[in-house]
């Protein structure tokens, strides 16, 4: 018994880490078409990045990007500062990321602040970014920002790395080897094809 346990169970727990991030990926990509329908309905112009604490009321991905699918806006979630209260599923939350909020806010995915371009209230047109196909936009989020940079993303989330959604709206795994230095534990500049700064 003890051997065919001993079998069984790393490729159960291998299967469930699985299916949490097919579960994460299909979050992102809901994001993914919440953007594009966004792009369509605001002549191109993609949604404003927001504040990285998440505080802000007026316009933000998490602000503009709910109402497509079907999600009250961030501010709403009684979860996001609430440090005691485990959140319920949701687009807004990755299966996999057992992070709660420290009382603040709670961002399981950030969006790249890259694209739009650094500043308050800039926004950038989807035909303006040279290859949405490779530009890093939400990512699962190793800390709480709603938006950030690189050094966000996750480090071991999903089967030793993290999901990322791309511009053009498909998902990525990536492995955490793709996107870390091995010898300096440092994020990487690139990530293979992929832009952090179009």
């Amino acid at each position: 018994m003890g051997i065919v346990s001993s079998l069984v169970l790393p490729h159960a727990a291998r299967l469930k880490a699985r299916v949490k991030s097919v579960q994460c990926g299909q979050n992102l990509r809901q994001w993914g078409l919440a953007t594009h329908l966004f792009i369509q309905d605001s002549d191109g112009w993609l949604p404003p990045d927001g504040s990285s604490n998440g505080r802000s009321t007026r316009a933000g991905w998490y602000i503009d990007l709910p109402p497509y699918v079907n999600l009250p806006p961030y501010s709403q979630w009684p979860w996001r500062t609430n440090s005691t209260q485990r959140p319920p599923q949701s687009a807004y939350l990755c299966p996999s990321n057992r992070r709660i909020s420290d009382g603040v806010n709670l961002f399981h995915y950030t969006l790249n602040r890259h694209v739009n371009g650094s500043g308050a209230g800039l926004r950038v047109r989807l035909d303006q970014v040279r290859s949405p196909v490779q530009t890093i936009w939400l990512f699962d989020n190793g800390r709480k920002a709603a938006v950030a940079s690189r050094s966000n993303l996750h480090t071991n989330l999903h089967l030793n790395g993290a999901n990322i959604l791309l511009l053009d709206g498909h998902v990525e795994h990536r492995d955490r080897g793709d996107y870390i230095d091995g010898e300096t534990g440092e994020p990487k500049g690139r990530i293979g094809e992929l832009i952090w700064e179009p």
